[in-house]
């Protein structure tokens, strides 16, 4: 597409929702939210293709960066990061169900 055209194209709701792969009822919701800005021309609401793909931009999250903030996280004092193994948690609860420990009464 062209630029000049990308600065004017004005998309529908479900244009718009085709676009980003999501529901109209989710981008309802991100337009409610005032996530993602719309206009309003005849009672019809519309969303500049520039507004979507600010919203992308804004959006996307880079591997190093939600790497870096599990890191910091992990890092923190706030909360512990509990670790479990969950083979053992597994078998526990296949073993209780075998024996029949984990049946509901009268069932």
């Amino acid at each position: 597409m062209d630029k000049q055209i990308d600065d004017i194209k004005l998309l529908s709701i479900s244009e718009a929702a085709k676009l980003l792969n999501i529901g109209r009822v989710t981008l309802r919701k991100l337009i409610n939210s005032g996530r993602i800005k719309c206009i309003q021309i005849n009672k019809r609401i519309k969303i500049a293709y520039k507004e979507l793909k600010r919203f992308v931009d804004e959006s996307s999250y880079t591997n190093s960066n939600i790497t870096a903030e599990l890191f910091d996280y992990s890092q923190s004092n706030i909360m512990p990061v509990l670790e479990y193994d969950t083979t053992t948690i597994f078998e526990n609860l296949l073993e209780e169900y075998i024996h029949g420990e984990c049946l509901h009464k009268g069932q």
